[in-house]
């Protein structure tokens, strides 16, 4: 059983990143039941900015993550987690595999999650306390 059917890592990515996850593997990083655990204890979920592109015959596919309530939208871009990937072999198909691997290196490799979840919730205090007024 993948680490995928045990554990449901919710997303926020528009269409374009979509296509690319579903034709090259989606989430695929080591310690995605971790990651995956932390963001659901916190309610949370990833907002994923990402972009594939071909430029002076390289492929390039870049992302940045961050973290939102999952019930508010309520956001924080402190602490997330980017990567870039780069190769000379020059192709749309090659940029949007990239960028599908820059998804994955930057949830994998996300040292700052922890503060990230944590800004989050004082995030969310703030928006409660602003509201109970």
């Amino acid at each position: 059983m993948s680490a995928q059917a045990q554990c449901s890592l919710t997303s926020v990515r528009d269409a374009t990143i979509s296509e690319a996850f579903t034709k090259h593997g989606g989430w695929t990083f080591q310690n995605f039941e971790q990651v995956c655990q932390k963001l659901n204890r916190a309610r949370a979920r990833l907002q994923i900015n990402a972009m594939a592109t071909v430029l002076v015959n390289q492929s390039i596919g870049w992302a940045a993550l961050t973290v939102v309530d999952r019930d508010t939208n309520i956001a924080t871009s402190s602490f997330n987690s980017m990567n870039t990937q780069v190769s000379t072999y020059a192709s749309q198909d090659k940029a949007d595999e990239l960028m599908v691997l820059a998804i994955n290196e930057a949830a994998s490799n996300w040292t700052g999650l922890d503060r990230a979840l944590a800004d989050l919730e004082a995030e969310r205090k703030k928006a409660r306390a602003a509201l109970a007024r």
